[in-house]
């Protein structure tokens, strides 16, 4: 994928709104206590982490943009080879088990 193309997907708002879906219903499961979210691997040195940061995304409080929840969805290069087929199961997975880490560490 070009730089074009994950600038052209990032700033897509229907492709931003399929992530930012997927980041609810992950934050979500987090709040449930669901077993595996975050996926081993993104878990925070203290679970209150996950869950804080999990709270600041469900109430609009997270410094996070549509742009760069995209942009980090896109660094899986089965949804970057076609992002506007991606299933969710595809972009749960991508922030759950690849980048809650980096979502949180963005805020």
């Amino acid at each position: 994928m070009s730089y074009t193309d994950i600038w052209t997907h990032a700033n897509n708002a229907d492709f931003q709104g399929k992530c930012w879906a997927a980041l609810w219903d992950v934050c979500n499961r987090v709040l449930a206590g669901e077993s595996g979210f975050p996926a081993a691997g993104q878990v925070a040195a203290q679970a209150s982490d996950d869950a804080g940061y999990a709270l600041r995304v469900l109430r609009v409080e997270s410094r996070l943009t549509g742009q760069q929840l995209a942009q980090q969805i896109l660094r899986n290069a089965t949804i970057a080879g076609s992002p506007a087929t991606a299933d969710d199961s595809a972009l749960q997975y991508q922030i759950n088990a690849n980048v809650w880490a980096e979502l949180r560490g963005i805020g």
